[in-house]
């Protein structure tokens, strides 16, 4: 089966999913040879993947209560028993 490459537009419109890796494997596979291809759309991706990769190295240094999911349960609770008396 001989697969299309995606167009400039194309790959664009799926920077973010493919970065989040939320793509097909066809899809994935069109994206990633279209990158290969093209030095404009290739030189976009790996600027957005290292400030992407940069963001998430940030969130995984910042240091959360041990028990902030519970407060979230419960602040998450206490909101939806607000909306219900309303």
């Amino acid at each position: 089966m001989l697969l299309t490459i995606y167009s400039c537009n194309d790959a664009i419109k799926r920077l973010d999913d493919y970065l989040d890796r939320e793509l097909s494997s066809t899809e994935l596979v069109r994206v990633e040879r279209h990158v290969k291809l093209c030095q404009s759309c290739s030189k976009k991706f790996k600027f957005e993947k290292e400030t992407l990769d940069g963001i998430r190295a940030k969130f995984n240094r910042i240091i959360l209560p041990i028990d902030i999911y519970e407060r979230i349960e419960q602040l998450l609770e206490l909101e939806s028993g607000n909306k219900d008396n309303h």
